[in-house]
């Protein structure tokens, strides 16, 4: 009878076992198949945005944008996620530049960026910075934004190259809009240069255009306002113009959850959003500039 109980008692824990094995089988599908396949549907979004483009061993030129570049929130590397910078390392000859969309360094402070300094120093090519909450605080009166303007020079920007406009924003400014003096450079640099570019791109590091249309899901939403001014008063802006753009966003991707990249073009605009630190599907953009056309490979590593 004592053997007959405890064979019993055995028999129901495997049971439970086994039921609780199931369950997490369950999870795991649903994970895989609906939540890892918006990660496929962006990375099918970009090799459909290629197909019209030649490739060519010798393009125009080269360069990359990187988001969430700091990596895991779990570690406590300085600098750049040590995954990505060995990434990087061995394809540095191929980019004339590079652009980190924000989160650079952990904390924004002065051993993080003098750790980040020496790292960057070992590439040919320039960076170009657009920050995030991580760099320069999510406020427009953190001390981070003085340090890091000290350093590194204004917070928003615009480069030519190679007949491209690159536009990077700070929307912290304006809790993630863009607007006041930010708004009329964007403005003017739009009307100065549409007739003289074959392609515009805008980059930020929080995901400005982000709406109920658009599924991404961001690392935060530190800074953010109720209400942001993207498809009010930015989207008619470019719209007036007859350019090709690319809208690019660095906050994604910290976190293992299938949204480490999204890609979708609207009407004639391409939006992104590129990260890394997840440790799954960690990624960043490639560009090169072909005929003056831009083809796109995804970078997964």
């Amino acid at each position: 009878m004592f053997y007959q109980k405890n064979y019993m008692k055995i028999k129901s824990l495997y049971l439970i076992i086994l039921f609780f094995i199931f369950i997490l089988g369950i999870i795991i599908w649903y994970y895989k198949v609906f939540t890892y396949n918006d990660f496929s549907k962006s990375e099918k979004c970009i090799l459909n945005l290629n197909k019209k483009i030649e490739s060519k061993k010798n393009p125009d030129y080269s360069f990359f944008i990187a988001g969430h570049v700091y990596g895991s929130p779990n570690s406590n590397n300085l600098g750049i996620y040590p995954k990505f910078y060995n990434n990087l390392f061995t394809k540095k000859n191929i980019f004339d530049f590079g652009i980190f969309a924000g989160d650079v360094t952990r904390k924004g402070d002065k051993e993080n960026w003098d750790f980040f300094d020496n790292q960057i120093n070992n590439f040919d090519f320039k960076i170009y910075i657009a920050p995030g909450n991580h760099d320069i605080g999510s406020t427009k009166d953190s001390i981070k934004r003085i340090d890091f303007k000290k350093r590194y020079g204004d917070l928003y920007r615009s480069i030519k190259f190679k007949n491209d406009l690159f536009i990077i924003l700070d929307p912290y400014e304006n809790q993630w809009s863009i607007k006041n003096q930010q708004l009329d450079f964007l403005k003017k640099e739009l009307q100065q240069n549409y007739q003289i570019v074959d392609n515009i791109f805008i980059i930020s590091h929080p995901v400005i255009y982000i709406n109920e249309k658009f599924n991404v899901e961001v690392n935060s939403y530190s800074g953010a306002g109720k209400h942001l001014n993207f498809w009010d008063e930015i989207y008619p802006l470019i719209k007036r113009y007859d350019n090709n753009y690319y809208i690019v966003a660095g906050d994604v991707g910290a976190f293992g959850n299938g949204f480490e990249l999204f890609c979708k073009k609207f009407e004639k605009t391409i939006f992104l959003a590129t990260g890394m630190g997840g440790g799954i599907n960690d990624n960043y953009l490639i560009f090169t500039k072909i005929n003056n056309k831009i083809k796109i490979f995804l970078e997964v590593f």
